[in-house]
């Protein structure tokens, strides 16, 4: 992708704001990063309106007042996961112990993985699902995430090798991603992966957060394919700075079960799991997802991924 000159300022406002934040004292970047989230709702309500309007589709009998709240909330804790993750190489091991309660990760996930083996972490878009990648990765867990494309090439960059200095390994997504994954999963690493967004191609067919949806297939796939098991969880922010993580028991794919089938049961037993915690922590939610689930995807695909 050419850089244009926009891509420039974005990138210099990038590393500007990154440069400040990492030099504040934590609260004070956080209490300025809490001004700007409620400066930012009220300077460019585009965002904000398709937020709310999204909120009252999966809560139609929630108020108005309580509608907003959930963005506002919401929107404000999207900055506050962006001033983590700027801040990633200077969080040390005490302030990790500190502020992530890892809850049940050890007895429901930590114990299951078999060393050599791979597996599948399967999260919705909640907390800071970055600082939970890292948090795994200096667990001992050999974490992987595949990431898309931006539309400014600079910023990309950038962010990119924030993320790597983390020791994670982020794989671009291509028409080279299925096969890697694979091959790294049967490397015995752990592929972390968001599902609840919307694919250009159709995907299998769910009940999620009470309507019909589509989800991408792979979940089911990789699984089946190099025999690992899927662990459901989600990460959720406390208060400003406390993380909580709640994982269930891990679920396998039946090997003699029929594909389609089989693929059906795990994808919605995901959405059915995405659906609960949701409606429990509507406000942990990134409604700001460009890439929101429950719209239509583009029209000339018919055909289901399984």
């Amino acid at each position: 992708m050419p850089v244009r000159w926009r891509h420039r300022v974005e990138y210099v406002l990038l590393r500007g704001c990154a440069a400040l934040f990492r030099r504040l004292p934590f609260c004070i970047s956080f209490v300025l990063a809490a001004g700007l989230a409620a400066l930012a709702y009220r300077l460019f309500p585009k965002r904000p309106a398709e937020a709310r309007r999204r909120i009252a589709q999966v809560f139609p009998h929630k108020s108005l007042s309580e509608v907003r709240a959930i963005a506002k909330i919401g929107l404000r804790n999207l900055f506050f996961s962006a001033i983590e993750t700027i801040r990633f190489q200077k969080l040390p091991a005490r302030w990790i112990e500190r502020h992530v309660e890892v809850g049940n990760f050890p007895e429901n996930v930590e114990a299951h993985i078999q060393k050599g083996r791979g597996a599948l972490f399967v999260i919705p878009h909640m907390g800071n699902w970055e600082l939970a990648g890292l948090v795994a990765g200096r667990r001992g867990l050999p974490l992987f995430f595949l990431v898309g494309r931006q539309r400014n090439p600079l910023s990309e960059a950038y962010l990119n090798r924030v993320r790597r200095a983390t020791g994670l390994e982020y794989i671009p997504r291509d028409h080279k991603s299925t096969r890697i994954l694979l091959r790294r999963l049967r490397e015995g690493k752990i592929f972390g992966i968001l599902p609840d967004v919307r694919m250009k191609t159709p995907g299998v067919p769910v009940r999620l957060f009470g309507v019909n949806a589509d989800m991408p297939g792979g979940v089911a796939m990789l699984a089946r394919h190099s025999d690992v098991p899927i662990f459901l969880g989600h990460v959720r922010r406390v208060g400003w700075w406390r993380h909580v993580w709640e994982f269930e028991p891990p679920i396998k794919v039946d090997p003699a079960a029929d594909p389609d089938q089989e693929s059906l049961r795990i994808h919605q037993r995901i959405a059915d799991y995405f659906t609960e915690v949701v409606r429990r922590y509507p406000d942990q939610y990134f409604w700001y997802n460009r890439r929101w689930v429950l719209e239509p995807r583009a029209p000339g695909a018919t055909t289901a991924a399984r």
